[in-house]
């Protein structure tokens, strides 16, 4: 009843995620298209607080999250595959949340060098780095990702009673 329960919540904590990136990535890649083809259109280039940029490549990472994390709400997590694509969909999305902290962490020493070594002057504000889709969007993976990871260890427990290769639900 309890594993019934988590599942549930999880399968719609995963819904949710899915289509929190899968807004972004249509954000975006609606800004990368008006970027590159000058047809008149206009940008996001800020919603609410955070900063959307013309990133084709982030466009397409958010969208491989988006799709794993919906097709974990699809499987369900008493299902192998759905429980693989939220485990896989958590690692990729906080994959981007740290490569993104390291890219601010690499301007924020690029700005140093210049300020202390070389005396330019440097407008940098970090803000820019971290209002962005994949480090906002990386706090759902990083909620979810414990939990993923439980039920991937229940997964794999499961099949090493019932044999290696069953399709046994965790139910």
């Amino acid at each position: 009843m309890v594993v019934e329960a988590r599942q549930k919540i999880l399968r719609i904590a995963s819904l949710l995620a899915g289509c929190s990136y899968l807004f972004f990535t249509l954000v975006l890649l609606h800004n990368w298209f008006v970027s590159t083809f000058p047809l008149g259109l206009v940008a996001v280039e800020e919603m609410v607080w955070l900063l959307v940029p013309c990133d084709l490549g982030l466009g397409l990472a958010l969208l491989a999250v988006a799709l794993l994390f919906l097709s974990s709400a699809y499987w369900g997590l008493g299902e192998a595959k759905g429980v693989a694509s939220l485990l896989m969909a958590c690692v990729v999305g906080l994959s981007l949340l740290v490569l993104q902290l390291l890219i601010c962490i690499a301007n924020i020493a690029d700005v140093g060098v210049l300020v202390v070594l070389i005396g330019e002057e440097a407008d940098y504000s970090v803000v820019e780095d971290l209002l962005r889709p994949d480090v906002v969007l990386g706090l759902l993976p990083l909620a979810l990702f414990p939990s993923s990871w439980k039920s991937c260890k229940l997964l794999i427990k499961a099949s090493s009673v019932s044999g290696v290769g069953s399709q046994k639900r965790l139910t």
